[in-house]
């Protein structure tokens, strides 16, 4: 009777943790960036749905990110089950006009991944006027008084999105 119980309770956990994983997985995407900065901030991640074609606070995530002198993980997690087809990356609010130095970028849907080295983010991303990008540095700065350093998802990133997340499911 104890044996049979115990394979009972042990069979309801493994199956709850395998549902978990499984609805958890599904129900994010996720953009991870690998940088380091001398400054504190926020950063912010914009992003559109199949039915909208211009960024609102509505679809916006905002991360605090600390300075550090090693790199660090900033993780924005969308909780929806589709992958956003366009999105941009604010990189500050607060004026810091000090570089950030880029490792990685990372998007994940479900068990697919897009990995993104530094020499490749010129490729995938486009910039506005209050950045430069070099290899892995970026510089923030304002113009004419304005500051609002901006990635957005190139049309290159977008198809390669469109090939990884939407084809191969």
């Amino acid at each position: 009777m104890w044996n049979k119980l115990n394979l009972i309770v042990a069979a309801l956990v493994l199956a709850g943790c395998q549902t978990g994983s499984s609805t958890k997985e599904q129900d994010f995407f996720q953009l991870s960036l690998k940088l380091k900065t001398c400054a504190q901030d926020e950063f912010q991640l914009f992003y559109l749905d199949q039915k909208t074609d211009t960024f609102s606070d509505n679809q916006r995530l905002r991360i605090p990110v600390s300075p550090s002198d090693s790199f660090q993980e900033i993780l924005f997690q969308v909780p929806i089950d589709y992958y956003p087809p366009r999105f941009r990356i604010d990189l500050g609010e607060h004026r810091q006009t000090c570089f950030l130095e880029v490792d990685t970028i990372e998007i994940k849907f479900r068990h697919k991944k897009i990995i993104i080295p530094p020499r490749a983010i010129q490729r995938y991303f486009d910039s506005n006027i209050y950045m430069e990008l070099e290899d892995s540095i970026i510089r923030r700065f304002p113009v004419k008084g304005r500051y609002d350093p901006i990635l957005f998802s190139s049309p290159l990133l977008e198809k390669e999105m469109y090939l990884r997340f939407q084809l191969e499911n």
